[in-house]
Parts: structure tokens; C-alpha cells; sequence
């Protein structure tokens, strides 16, 4: 059964697609290139969560679960519905609220999967 990432980042989500190709340079300055594979688009999202550790505790949770590998259902902000694997993730602890817990920026970068 394939999970659904419903976690909520901050507005300022970034995207970057990339196309794999390969291409060979002549030594008359030509260069002959062609999409590498099926799948030659790959893009990757960066979201970004801000709060306390119960807060932020979840997403790292659901992240492990998926170890770097597995697939799982993620609606991006234009509203496309697909397979992302995370697999990384960057925490920074940011000092403390008001209340006296600890805070924490955690930066998510989801790429696109094509399996689960």
C-alpha cells in the first residue's frame, strides 16, 4: 500500500527539473545529444517545515518509514498528483519559542519516482 505525504510545508516550495542526456562533442565544434533513458525529466522539490519538535517529529517519522527508497503519493504545489522518494533530509535546530521548546527547520527535498 502506497502512503500519502499530507504534511503541510511552508509557502515557499522550489522546484528544479533536470533532463538526463547524453551527448558526444565532435572536434569540429559539433555536438550530438539524445534523452538518456524512458524517463529523461527528473524534478526535484524543495519544501521547507518550520515549528517544535511534535510538529516535526512526524514528518521525520514518515520519511524514515520510506528509507530513501520507497515511493510514496505526494500532490506538489501545482496540483499534480505522484511518486516522490526523500532521500535525504536536513534538520536545523533554530533555538527556542516563546514557551521554551525547542525549534527546528526542516528541509525536504522530494524527487519524482517513476515505481513505487
Amino acid at each position: 500500500m502506497i502512503k500519502v505525504f499530507t504534511f503541510c510545508p511552508r509557502v515557499e516550495a522550489t522546484a528544479k527539473t533536470e533532463f538526463r542526456t547524453r551527448e558526444i562533442q565532435f572536434g569540429d565544434g559539433y555536438v550530438q545529444r539524445a534523452g538518456d533513458g524512458i524517463n529523461t525529466k527528473s524534478t526535484e522539490w524543495t519544501l521547507q517545515f518550520i515549528g517544535d519538535w511534535d510538529y516535526i517529529k512526524p514528518i521525520l517519522d514518515f520519511l524514515d518509514e520510506h528509507h530513501g527508497h520507497t515511493a510514496f503519493e505526494w500532490t506538489n504545489p501545482m496540483n499534480e498528483l505522484g511518486l516522490y522518494v526523500c532521500k535525504a533530509y536536513d534538520p536545523t535546530a533554530k533555538g527556542k519559542n516563546s514557551a521554551g521548546k525547542p525549534m527546528f527547520q526542516l528541509n525536504v527535498p522530494l524527487e519524482i519516482a517513476y515505481h513505487p
